[in-house]
């Protein structure tokens, strides 16, 4: 049973367990307040922010608002059951973590500015938006990332696995002086569609095969992987 909750004070506050409701409203603040982990599956459509000053924020069905904010040592995570599509189009800030755990497609549209990691441990995740997301490191495990055309990431590292692999169809931008040899590293180059663009600056981007076998790019062959859509 869906049961919907109209949201009509200051704030709502999620401390843990699962909340099944359908949230909705205009102008309210959703809040995860303890260190334990919480779960919204509803089909939500309000439009305050969502912050989480604690914990983790397991997100099922929907995560609205105009801005959710990540503090450090808390944690937005799509749900590891979710194999469906998620889409959060207010921006993200903050130190916490935000984790792509689901098989499903998550799609970031809101101009983000967080500096914790980001864990792509399954499905997709998609930046989107046509904005500029700020991000700190970013680690692919069994997860795919894809910039779309028109929007640019710019993060301080990515590290790959044989299994994920990332697509460009924008511009994805290693933050200068964030990255050293051997720890940005991919077992593949970006597969570039369109106007694609790998800008790493004055930094380094490892590409090692499974074999052990590594090559290092520099900025000056970036425009050599762009010029060869994939």
């Amino acid at each position: 049973m869906n049961i919907n909750v109209q949201l009509t004070r200051a704030y709502y506050d999620i401390e843990n367990g699962a909340y099944p409701q359908t949230l909705s409203g205009n102008g309210y603040e959703v809040v995860k307040s303890t260190t334990a982990t919480a779960t919204i599956s509803g089909d939500n459509s309000y439009t305050g922010t969502t912050t989480i000053s604690a914990g983790t924020l397991i997100v099922g069905n929907g995560v609205s608002g105009s801005l959710v904010q990540v503090p450090s040592s808390t944690t937005l995570r799509s749900s590891s059951n979710r194999n469906d599509a998620l889409s959060v189009a207010g921006a993200i800030t903050g130190a916490g973590t935000v984790t792509q755990a689901g098989t499903g497609t998550t799609t970031l549209s809101g101009a983000d500015n967080y500096g914790g990691p980001t864990i792509v441990s399954a499905g997709l995740l998609d930046f989107s938006g046509n904005v500029t997301h700020t991000i700190g490191s970013v680690s692919l495990g069994a997860g795919n990332l894809t910039v779309d055309a028109g929007t640019t990431v710019v993060s301080k590292g990515l590290n790959g696995t044989p299994a994920s692999v990332w697509t460009i169809a924008g511009t994805y931008q290693l933050a200068q002086g964030s990255t050293t040899a051997g720890t940005t590293k991919v077992y593949s180059v970006p597969t570039f569609t369109g106007t694609g663009t790998l800008d790493l600056t004055d930094n380094k981007l490892i590409v090692e095969s499974t074999g052990g076998h590594r090559q290092q790019v520099h900025a000056d062959l970036v425009a050599e992987y762009a010029g060869s859509p994939g």
